[in-house]
């Protein structure tokens, strides 16, 4: 695995609604590597190699984040998460600039407010992120935004290699996971696909799958094919990747937006844990297992 791209790409600024950063750095990244790159209205980057149909590959381009609702009269900041939902622990935040604050919830626990520490007029819908972490040990990464980034990690790596894919690809980079996945499907429209598989940290115990790949056999509201997971389990053996069968019922997938859809697609999930403030841990096993499917299946 490449450590510092992981590191790199975890650390570009890219909150729900503020993703433009990170899509001009993938923009750049892929053209480099030899792909036709398009980026539609809402933000949403496509990168194709050879003629269609593709293998496609999706993953998102937001993460989590709050954004500044309104300043009362003490000048206590008060903010709204994305996604919404329970409110997010707090911690050290970042804006677009660099600037550092502390978040921290409110009495009741019912919302967030945040204090800069630094002097300076902070004005209604500042995008804030968790500021950046990232350590590694000899097994293991832990780092904010993984279950973000890692996926685009992993499409990068394949593209610096992009000389040695045999197959028609395309990636799509979707805008707004934590905005009920705005935009995914419309972002897929007219696009002629052989496979869709869609790349995701999933949070679970990650000690009784070390060095292997899960594959979703049922979320929310998708089911992919047989054939498609006898696909993918036949050349992960000629890798010598473990594809572990799971179901993913708690947690929202982009699977279940494409087959609301009638878009049949497959997920290669990657064992995730997730810590106080934000931090989140993946094994280097696991990384490197899907890595090898990914690119083994565009071989």
């Amino acid at each position: 695995m490449n450590v510092e791209l992981l590191k790199k790409v975890c650390f570009l600024f890219g909150p729900t609604g503020r993703e433009a950063l990170f899509v001009e750095y993938l923009k750049k990244e892929l053209s480099d590597a030899g792909f036709e790159v398009s980026i539609d209205n809402l933000g949403n980057l496509k990168g194709f190699r050879g003629k269609e149909p593709y293998e496609l590959f999706v993953t998102n381009t937001d993460q989590r984040s709050w954004v500044v609702e309104h300043k009362d009269a003490e000048g206590v900041m008060h903010l709204k998460t994305l996604p919404s939902g329970p409110v997010q622990e707090g911690g050290w935040a970042l804006d677009e600039k660099g600037n550092r604050y502390l978040v921290s919830p409110s009495c009741d626990g019912k919302e967030q407010r945040a204090e800069p520490l630094f002097a300076g007029d902070i004005s209604a819908g500042t995008f804030l992120v968790r500021a950046p972490e990232f350590f590694e040990t000899d097994n293991s990464i832990y780092a904010s935004a993984l279950s973000d980034r890692l996926a685009s990690a992993i499409l990068l790596e394949l593209a610096s290699k992009s000389g040695e894919i045999k197959k028609p690809v395309a990636f799509l980079f979707y805008t707004g996971k934590h905005l009920g996945y705005m935009g995914l499907t419309s972002s897929m429209a007219g696009m002629s696909v052989s496979n869709t598989f869609v790349l995701e940290a999933m949070p679970s115990p990650s000690q009784n799958s070390e060095g292997s790949v899960l594959l979703p056999v049922r979320t929310q509201r998708s089911i992919p094919s047989s054939n498609t997971r006898e696909y993918v389990s036949d050349l992960a053996a000629k890798e010598k990747v473990v594809v572990r069968n799971t179901i993913n019922l708690e947690h929202s997938s982009a699977s279940d937006i494409l087959a609301r859809a009638g878009l049949e697609c497959a997920v290669l999930g990657i064992p995730l844990e997730r810590y106080a403030q934000g931090v989140e841990k993946v094994r280097k096993t696991d990384y490197d297992a899907l890595l090898k499917l990914v690119w083994r299946l565009v071989k």
